[in-house]
């Protein structure tokens, strides 16, 4: 690996600022939610993480995940007018968001509307209609800074999209703690709405950021300019990842969706809460990783493309070298991942009980919140693995294997959803993430299969592995904390010793 790369710098530069991003906003938001969780019903809880959520994420994520992927690649060429036709490409992605937005909207309010717990559990029909129309409303002007975004990331502008982050995270916060603080009386009927106001703030505040920021702060203009065109790489690279998106979306909320249709409101809610805690290490630590990676991924990968007398020798041989480098820097960053997955195997499985007294003590005898955490802990372990590789091949691959992936995943896709269906009905949340954790084996297995039919370089799979040594420390501290945890009884001192 070149240790004299700026790219490399720069990267793991943004994954510092990534991560601290991470732990403050999601920080929020956990301590939100647990706010939130003590002091409204579970039903209502299950409703504002389940139902607005699908919504909100579908309008925004199936509008400009195809605009990511495709223009946070290496431009074409290096000089100004190919980066600027990228850069035309990305503000594609606001009208198209506008025309997407209403289908997707529209599908998803006939597909919960016919639920009549949902209606009573939010206050009627009024309310439903309102979020339906706020949480839309949101998701279109968080769009508008969607190429102010994807600009600032390819100018690794990290301490931007960190401030802008944060800022938003806490007027959202702050807006609902002040509801609940105001108005102790709405914890027993509760306004949903809030709910909705409070997104729709955070959505301005961070477009509002992104403009102003360019507009007075910067010399690198993200605007368009029309007679520079559209790059014609950008955009075949947009059409080929607008069907993986598609496909993408439903692997990754496909969860959510089920729950909502097969389970009831409290079930939700109790799962909402599970995730909340369980997924703080994902939201720290994964989803920084996998961002940042990715684009590292792309610029190292791909940077070989600039190189003259394509075709020969030294050409073949400096495509080579840049697939070693990334597959090197890939397995460095598995590796690190392989530490914190088994590490939340080792002590989540066994202080999930002990997590659920603390934070929901209203939950630990009255559900199976932390049999749901236990089993959440596996599911949180093959994220990274699932996720890193997932970066690696939407960072690396030709248009022919994107769309052999597109459609492979789409079948991965028919088959996870019957499953998880089946798994519902027959162990309720539990089956859920049951067949998450199936589905996220079978899309690493294929991401590695794919990776053979183009990669430059070699592939050895033995570097990607954890040691034996790591797995035999773990497993002895597994059994410790088990053994601990076959002590610990709820509500006296040695729930402290268990610690």
């Amino acid at each position: 690996m070149s240790a004299n790369n700026p790219q490399i710098g720069r990267a793991l530069y943004g994954i510092l600022w990534g991560v601290a991003q991470q732990v403050i906003t999601h920080g929020a938001t956990f301590c939100m939610g647990i706010l939130i969780a003590r002091r409204v019903p579970t039903a209502l809880y299950g409703f504002a993480t389940f139902l607005i959520n699908i919504l909100l994420h579908a309008c925004i994520f199936l509008s400009r995940e195809s605009f990511r992927n495709a223009c946070q690649r290496e431009a074409s060429s290096t000089d100004n007018r190919s980066q600027q036709a990228r850069l035309n490409v990305s503000w594609l992605v606001i009208p198209f968001s506008l025309i997407a937005i209403l289908p997707i909207a529209s599908l998803t309010f006939s597909y919960f509307y016919s639920s009549p717990e949902v209606i009573a559990s939010i206050g009627g029909e009024y309310n439903f209609h309102m979020m339906v129309l706020i949480t839309c409303a949101s998701a279109a002007i968080e769009l508008l800074s969607e190429p102010l975004f994807i600009h600032a990331r390819n100018l690794f502008l990290f301490r931007l999209r960190t401030a802008t982050e944060l800022c938003g995270v806490f007027l959202r916060s702050l807006i609902i703690f002040l509801y609940f603080y105001l108005y102790p009386t709405s914890s027993t009927s509760p306004n949903v709405l809030i709910f909705g106001y409070a997104q729709l703030a955070y959505s301005i505040l961070v477009t509002c950021c992104y403009y102003v920021y360019f507009i007075f702060f910067s010399t690198n203009s993200p605007f368009p300019k029309l007679q520079t065109g559209l790059d014609p790489t950008a955009l075949r690279n947009w059409l080929s990842f607008q069907g993986y998106s598609f496909v993408s979306y439903f692997l990754n909320e496909g969860q959510k969706i089920v729950l909502a249709k097969f389970t009831s409101l409290t079930d939700q809610g109790t799962f909402g809460i599970v995730t909340n805690l369980g997924s703080l290490v994902v939201r720290f630590l994964f989803f920084p990783v996998e961002q940042e990676g990715q684009i590292l991924f792309s610029k190292i990968y791909h940077s070989s493309a600039t190189t003259k007398d394509a075709g020969s020798k030294a050409d073949a041989e400096n495509l080579k070298r840049r697939a070693d480098e990334t597959w090197q820097i890939f397995c460095t960053l598995i590796r690190g991942m392989y530490l914190i997955s088994l590490t939340f195997i080792c002590f989540g499985t066994n202080y999930s009980s002990l997590f659920i007294d603390w934070f929901y003590p209203n939950y630990s005898l009255f559900s199976n919140a932390s049999y749901l955490l236990t089993l959440y802990c596996f599911e949180v372990a093959v994220m990274p693995i699932n996720g890193l590789t997932g970066s690696l091949v939407r960072a690396t691959a030709d248009d022919a294997s994107v769309r052999i992936e597109t459609f492979s995943l789409l079948v991965l896709t028919a088959i996870y959803l019957l499953f998880a269906v089946w798994a519902v009905n027959v162990m309720q949340a539990a089956g859920m993430i049951v067949a998450s954790c199936l589905n996220m084996v079978l899309r690493t297995a294929f991401s590695m299969f794919l990776m053979r039919r183009y990669w430059r370089g070699s592939l050895d799979y033995r570097k990607m592995l954890p040691s034996v040594k790591m797995i035999g420390v773990f497993g002895v501290a597994w059994l410790v904390t088990r053994y601990s945890e076959s002590l610990y009884k709820a509500g006296d001192l040695k729930g402290v010793l268990h610690v």
